[in-house]
């Protein structure tokens, strides 16, 4: 019960222009599902054919004691509902036109719809498995203990429940993360009248029960290959809201730019963290000080007295950034934060090694090697400038220290990435103080024996996250490439599988927590063509993943119930080679909206999961036909709130749904692979 209530209210602006694609309530025997243009698709819905006018007086009411939170996203919400230019070109059916009712439109007015949070004070903390479900009631008074998962059989009733003047709205969730969304869905609902520019929610009388699949739903950028600016970071964080994601996966470092501006390191001012990569002693090759070896988990490691150098961190962005106007400051990163935090999104940061680091040579090249193997870099890497960390250099594990101490406390979020992926071992043994080291303890110069060096660094990198009070996320090649015995004692550590649907397999069944994102559906920036500038036939190493692509994807495929629940999510990842802020949303969205819904309630009716299981579930059960139209208008939708989005049909296509569908007298799409 909500007791006490103040209202938030906004100036009323501009009138949009939306239809809404109507539901027509059916005896189907699977959980009924929304056929309005919402994105994501909510897990349950049920809803009448009754049209009702949002008062220009609408209000929400919060609680007194609501979160600043609430408060700040119930403001902001109304602002968008009210101030929105948006006209849909979708047109609403002949059948829903037809099973509309607008016979009392001007007497059955919403004058506010009150929101219930369990968790007033806030004290859930954003993070992995937050309860982010809602309930959304309009014009429809829900008995409390009505079940989540609502039948065909309520929906029927719901459909002809008789509602008079007044009747109210109300939400409730267990989290205010849970009522972002739901305020996101009502926003999705409210219409415009096209003939006299009154709000107005069609459908009614309505109820939505709405809960996630997955609790990790991301969006990586990578900001290094070419720097992007705050202003499309933040522009990207309020997109990921109206599309429900809850994790911005920050690639902020990479070899060709290092953009975070860290202060100098004073003598002292470090903990006492150093390492040994190949389990004995490092190199001291600068001549740092005296090593005193120590026993840790029955291998050596070499540990620093307390007076740590002085370590000039500045200069890692002032002389390996583009410029210092493409940097990130500490300020601009923490005020991100918190603007993510505020829409329910989680900053989980990368700052990649010991591969991709040759930015980190300009102001430490004696840590780093293999430096820009130009004219011929694939040798060392697997793209350039090619660079890596020296796993056995003593100031190594200084610098890393060094940047973490700075770094990590930026990022409130309990997890972080250490990278980990494509390390070369021809660099490595193309390098005199490793491959010196390596003969010293009789380390044989194969895989097996650069196997163990690379152990040697990662459990020294994920010890410095844990004392971080960072849960690890890594790359699937320590675990599938490399076999650490490091990530093998510690199930802890999450992977994160960039490959087939057969490495998600392989990960989960031996006990891991996984996050996805295949290369062959959810890589946003495949199939643009090469980027290097003497390959005149070049292709992209990946195809292109249009959004029916992305949307077809399954991450569950193959994997039993047990298995299914060590998948964490999913991610759609746009590495940065060909974007930056000229086309960052054009490459996104709405594509990556596609990977939003499979990760929020599925891409069909018809398994328990609601995600397509190819052969194994009815046939055409894959829903992609009923959201295009979806799609199409939240494209729309997203382009009016300065999003970019590409377009995904001739306008025409849009305005006659269905009319551009692959001809059904003419041979199937799928039979042309054949």
């Amino acid at each position: 019960m909500i007791h006490a209530f103040y209202s938030i209210s906004a100036a009323v602006a501009l009138v949009s222009n939306v239809f809404l694609l109507s539901l027509l309530i059916s005896p189907d025997p699977h959980p009924a599902g929304v056929q309005a243009a919402i994105w994501p698709k909510p897990a349950y819905a049920c809803q009448g054919h009754r049209t009702v006018q949002v008062s220009s007086k609408f209000n929400f009411e919060l609680a007194q004691d609501a979160h600043p939170r609430l408060v700040e996203g119930a403001a902001r919400f109304r602002n968008r509902i009210f101030n929105s230019d948006f006209v849909s070109p979708v047109p609403l059916g002949a059948e829903d036109i037809e099973a509309e009712d607008r016979s009392q439109v001007g007497m059955l007015m919403l004058e506010s719809l009150a929101v219930d949070v369990e968790d007033r004070t806030g004290n859930a903390a954003l993070g992995l498995g937050i309860d982010e479900s809602y309930r959304l009631a309009i014009a429809y008074d829900e008995d409390l203990n009505t079940e989540f998962e609502l039948d065909a059989k309520l929906c029927k009733q719901i459909a002809k429940e008789p509602f008079g003047p007044g009747f109210k709205g109300i939400l409730k969730a267990k989290t205010i993360y849970g009522a972002l969304h739901g305020l996101e869905t009502f926003a999705q609902l409210v219409t415009n009248n096209p003939h006299d520019g009154t709000k107005e929610i069609a459908q009614t009388p309505l109820l939505i029960h709405d809960r996630p699949l997955f609790p990790h739903r991301g969006v990586l950028l990578d900001t290094s290959r070419n720097f992007l600016s705050m202003m499309s970071l933040y522009r990207t964080i309020d997109a990921m809201a109206m599309n429900k994601f809850n994790v911005f996966h920050w690639h902020i470092v990479d070899s060709p730019s290092f953009p975070i501006v860290l202060d100098d390191q004073l003598a002292g001012e470090a903990d006492e963290h150093a390492g040994d990569a190949s389990g004995g002693e490092t190199e001291n090759v600068e001549g740092t000080g005296d090593n005193e070896e120590y026993v840790y988990k029955e291998r050596k490691h070499t540990k620093l007295s307390a007076a740590q150098p002085n370590l000039p961190l500045s200069q890692l962005a002032a002389k390996g950034a583009f410029s210092d106007k493409m940097v990130y400051t500490k300020k601009e990163i923490t005020d991100f934060v918190d603007y993510a935090m505020d829409r329910g999104i989680r900053v989980i940061p990368e700052v990649d090694m010991p591969g991709h680091a040759w930015s980190w040579s300009q102001a430490f090249p004696e840590i780093t090697t293999c430096l820009d193997g130009f004219p011929s870099y694939s040798r060392f890497s697997a793209e350039p400038p090619s660079g890596q960390l020296n796993p056995v250099h003593s100031k190594t594990y200084q610098v890393i220290q060094g940047v973490y101490d700075q770094v990590l406390p930026l990022f409130k979020d309990k997890f972080a990435h250490g990278g980990a992926d494509e390390v070369n071992f021809n660099c490595w043994n193309a390098t005199a103080s490793v491959t010196k080291m390596m003969e010293r303890k009789h380390i044989p110069r194969n895989k097996e024996g650069f196997d163990k060096i690379l152990n040697g660094f990662t459990e020294r990198q994920h010890e410095m996250l844990r004392q971080a009070g960072k849960r690890p996320i890594v790359w699937e090649e320590p675990l599938l490439a490399h076999n650490l015995a490091t990530i093998k004692e510690n199930k802890d550590i999450v992977i994160q599988v960039w490959t087939s649907a057969e490495n998600i397999k392989k990960t989960v069944r031996q006990g891991y927590d996984v996050i996805t994102g295949s290369a062959d559906y959810w890589y946003m920036d495949c199939g643009f063509g090469d980027w290097l500038g003497n390959w005149t036939m070049g292709k992209s190493w990946c195809g292109y993943s249009s959004w029916q692509k992305a949307y077809s994807f399954n991450p569950l495929q193959g994997l039993n119930s047990k298995e299914s629940k060590k998948v964490l999510g999913g991610e759609a990842l746009l590495w940065g080679e060909q974007v930056d802020n000229t086309n960052l949303d054009s490459k996104l969205w709405p594509r990556a909206s596609a990977v939003a819904e499979v990760l929020w309630s599925g891409n069909s009716d018809d398994s328990s999961t609601g995600l397509w299981d190819g052969r194994k579930q009815n046939k055409n059960t894959l829903r992609i036909i009923e959201a295009l139209d979806r799609i199409n208008e939240h494209r729309f939708r997203m382009e009016a709130e300065n999003i970019l989005a590409e377009p995904l049909q001739p306008l025409w296509c849009v305005k006659n749904p269905g009319h551009c569908n692959w001809p059904i007298l003419d041979t199937r799409p799928e039979d042309l692979a054949k």
